[in-house]
């Protein structure tokens, strides 16, 4: 019941709802959605611009296609493809993978990049938590960071800076994000007043050691 409650909107009309990190309008809510598409653009524009590519995308399979929805897998490809579009050069063979964002995931999927025999990428992008298992997968292959392999997380959570080496990655301001929801929140109790729509927060590139 919870469940059809919230795919048809009716959960905005029982509570005061923010959503952070997707928007799908049929929830008739308030959605804080990170920058992902300029974010990802910029990461892989920066890696294009190095000599780059062969770079892999990793993200969720599961997610909503709905018009006028804007989720996190669509916007990272979307920026992802325009970054290649712009600099001319062909998509890779495989340039979309699937893999949630925990560590275990991305282990597992970093053995079936290294170890299949095909061609290693150049460079991969996936969120922190991910990544961590992909240093993992990538030490077991011999492969260094930067030298053979690229990693830019998606995220900007704060352990990434204790990787070794120190991740790069797109900072979405998670703390700032849950700041502002819960000021939207605040603010819709105290007034009575549902808020509706979307905003966009910015995103940046932190670069440290691991491109």
């Amino acid at each position: 019941p919870y469940t059809a409650v919230f795919r048809s909107g009716g959960i905005g009309e029982l509570v005061p709802t923010v959503t952070v990190d997707a928007f799908l309008p049929s929830l008739n809510v308030f959605g804080l959605v990170p920058d992902y598409q300029t974010g990802i653009y910029t990461a892989v524009n920066r890696l294009l611009a190095h000599g780059h590519k062969n770079i892999v995308l990793l993200s969720f399979s599961s997610e909503v296609d709905v018009p006028g929805s804007l989720g996190f897998t669509s916007q990272l490809r979307e920026g992802y493809s325009r970054a290649y579009a712009e600099h001319g050069i062909s998509l890779p063979t495989e340039p979309f993978r699937e893999a949630q964002g925990d560590a275990p995931s991305g282990y597992v999927v970093g053995r079936e990049i290294f170890f299949s025999g095909a061609t290693i990428p150049d460079a991969i992008l996936a969120s922190d938590g991910a990544i961590l298992g992909l240093y993992r997968a990538a030490y077991e292959r011999g492969l260094r960071i930067p030298e053979d392999i690229s990693f830019i997380g998606i995220d900007g959570t704060s352990q990434g800076e204790y990787f070794s080496p120190p991740l790069t990655t797109v900072d979405v301001h998670i703390e700032s994000l849950g700041e502002k929801a819960v000021e939207v929140l605040t603010e819709c109790i105290r007034s009575g007043e549902k808020r509706r729509g979307m905003e966009i927060t910015p995103v940046d590139l932190v670069e440290r050691a691991s491109a």
